[in-house]
């Protein structure tokens, strides 16, 4: 090679730009992910378990750092440490911390929150309510029925069947959670809750959303010969009317559960929740012997746990949905006394704008199925599947957002 080559390719070592170098990721402290309580619902003075849960969502090892639980209203500490420490965690890994607490008043609001500390970084908090009933529920009533039926009692309801028996409890705050039981070979037993009822996640243009929890104005129970409603009305916030019904049958082991709103005034929607289902609460917890981890898709979803004899979850069916919105899976919180098992709605564009005065509709099934040998069996109330495969849908046009306004408030 000539000494003018060689000079080129010199220069042309020296000019080229080395390949880029994937800078490893710096290890942080783990994510806070849940502050609250360790079950469905704190029940009058009761003592009960304050809760905060921890995950590494990186890819490396996670720094250790340090959690605080607090109470921002209506509680009084009675145990534990709430200033634990928290350990080093590999990817993907969670630790969860408790103290014990207790409502300062039967009928107190409750607000419980964690802060994740760490040197030199900012604080991440985590404030929530805790659904508080001002009374036990207490166990469940071992007579059976000879026909569906029910009753109300103000706020608080039931309805049952034979097989199965949901009943509505109101929080303080005015919030329905549902109690699910089923009837075994040795009496009634509680298969789970549900907390809250329903919930969406929506603002008025020019706002950001948040999420907003159905309150309850009344309970309705209606009976006929081969089947039972349990009807629920009331509001989400400021800007929407609701109505749940819950839909109990004879000879069946599953309640169909709707829920139906209506703005009233123009509304930017992103998601929806409707029966968040806390399987297990005061009753097996979360030592199921089986799992059918929630699955969702175009036609809906199902999850289920199994413990003993009982397959009990969660069944949603796209076909009773409005077009283009479609069910996904709401990531489960470990380290609970139950396991959560919880579908989300979202609009498939992102968000729906939604005028005053129209409707969406949504429907989930929640199944206790006593007796079940597999938890396979929950695969029964999974949505059927089609023939032959529908065309894709076409868009929904939605109405074009408007400037967004200079300032706005909650």
């Amino acid at each position: 090679m000539s000494s003018l080559a060689l000079a080129f390719v010199l220069v042309a070592m020296m000019q080229a730009t080395p390949p880029p170098v994937a800078a490893a990721q710096q290890a942080q402290p783990p994510k806070l992910i849940y502050a609250g309580s360790s079950t469905a619902y704190v029940s009058a003075d009761n003592l009960f378990g304050a809760v905060a849960v921890l995950m590494n969502d990186g890819t490396v090892r996670s720094v250790a750092n340090r959690v605080e639980l607090f109470a921002a209203n209506g509680l009084e500490y009675a145990g534990g440490d709430t200033r634990p420490a928290i350990p080093e965690l590999e990817p993907g890994a969670w630790h969860a911390v408790r103290c014990s607490m207790t409502p300062s008043r039967s009928d107190s609001a409750l607000v419980l929150g964690a802060v994740s500390k760490q040197d030199g970084a900012l604080p991440a908090y985590v404030v929530q309510p805790v659904h508080h009933l001002e009374a036990d529920p207490g166990p469940e009533a071992q007579r059976v029925p000879t026909a569906p039926g029910g009753r109300v009692r103000g706020k608080r309801a039931y309805a049952e069947t034979a097989n199965l028996r949901v009943s509505v409890e109101t929080t303080v705050a005015g919030v329905p959670l549902l109690l699910v039981a089923c009837r075994t070979k040795s009496g009634w037993r509680r298969a789970g809750a549900v907390a809250p009822l329903a919930s969406v996640l929506s603002a008025e243009p020019g706002q950001e959303p948040w999420w907003e929890v159905l309150k309850v104005d009344e309970v309705s129970v209606s009976a006929a010969p081969d089947s039972v409603v349990l009807s629920v009305a009331g509001s989400v916030g400021l800007r929407w009317r609701a109505t749940a019904t819950i839909t109990l049958r004879s000879g069946r082991t599953a309640a169909e559960v709707g829920l139906r709103l209506s703005p009233l005034k123009r509304v930017h929607c992103r998601a929806v929740r409707l029966a968040p289902y806390c399987a297990g609460d005061r009753s097996f917890g979360s030592a199921v012997s089986e799992t059918l981890q929630p699955v969702a898709g175009v036609r809906g979803g199902v999850g289920a746990v199994r413990w003993g004899e009982i397959t009990t979850g969660v069944a949603v069916d796209t076909a009773s949905a409005p077009a283009q919105w479609l069910p996904t899976v709401v990531p489960a919180v470990p380290g609970l006394d139950y396991v959560p098992i919880a579908f989300e709605w979202a609009s498939a564009p992102g968000v729906a704008t939604l005028m005053a005065g129209s409707q969406l509709e949504f429907r989930v099934r929640l199944f206790a199925m006593p007796g079940s040998a597999d938890v396979q069996d929950a695969l029964r109330h999974a949505p059927a599947a089609p023939p032959s495969e529908p065309p894709a849908p076409q868009p929904t046009i939605l109405l074009p957002d408007p400037a967004p306004a200079t300032s706005s408030g909650r």
